[in-house]
């Protein structure tokens, strides 16, 4: 009854995909790297890293505090009617300043 319903041969139908995929998912996916991630040894090194690289962090902003980079100024950024500006927003990736007085006017810096 089957084959009444296929007009085709069996040959035509043959594919070398499920050979394929069993030869390829019969190995491991993730390779070892020879060393546990998971190990005492390990662990304590990835902290050793992270907290070392908070520590260079904290000396460099330290060091911004006592002597800010030349580039660094504080202004205040006043309406041309004298009063200062009530919204200001930087964007977090770009050198763009948002500055709006809060009822009609918004301004772009960069």
């Amino acid at each position: 009854m089957m084959s009444d319903l296929m007009p085709f041969e069996e040959d035509e139908l043959f594919s070398d995909y499920y050979e394929w995929s069993c030869n390829y998912f019969s190995k491991p996916m993730i390779q070892s790297t020879g060393e546990d991630i998971e190990s005492f040894e390990s662990i304590e090194k990835k902290w050793k890293h992270r907290n070392e690289m908070i520590i260079q962090d904290s000396k460099e902003s330290v060091q911004n505090i006592i002597q800010p980079p030349k580039s660094f100024s504080q202004k205040t950024i006043f309406q041309p009617n004298g009063q200062p500006i009530p919204h200001l927003q930087f964007h977090p990736l770009d050198n763009i300043l948002v500055v709006s007085d809060g009822l009609e006017n918004i301004s772009v810096w960069n």
